[in-house]
């Protein structure tokens, strides 16, 4: 699945740092499994409302696009975003998780 976040149909907002042999550095790798583990957090405080745009994203995975919500209303993508586990996805600007790490 890829989070849109925000509800916005066919348009992806959500960038989480990539786990195993696609992340870059041993931060993204911490960041992308603090990120799985407050996810799975999230998810299993009660039951979310999943919704399906219906579209899929255009890698090769064909993974559908979605928002899930969480029972108090929240988007799951937003909190991950503010709570600095996710950033906001822009298609014209790679985010290079290694450089952006706080010293």
């Amino acid at each position: 699945m890829r989070l849109l976040g925000g509800g916005v149909p066919f348009k992806s907002e959500v960038d989480a740092p990539e786990m195993g042999s696609r992340s870059k550095c041993e931060y993204e790798r911490n960041l992308a499994q603090q990120a799985k583990a407050r996810l799975k957090e999230l998810l299993l405080a009660g039951v979310p409302w999943i919704d399906d745009s219906g579209s899929r994203d255009r890698t090769s995975s064909d993974r559908p696009l979605i928002n899930i919500y969480l029972n108090d209303g929240r988007e799951v993508g937003q909190v991950l975003i503010s709570e600095g586990l996710a950033k906001r996805w822009n298609p014209k600007q790679r985010i290079d998780w290694c450089r952006s790490q706080v010293l």
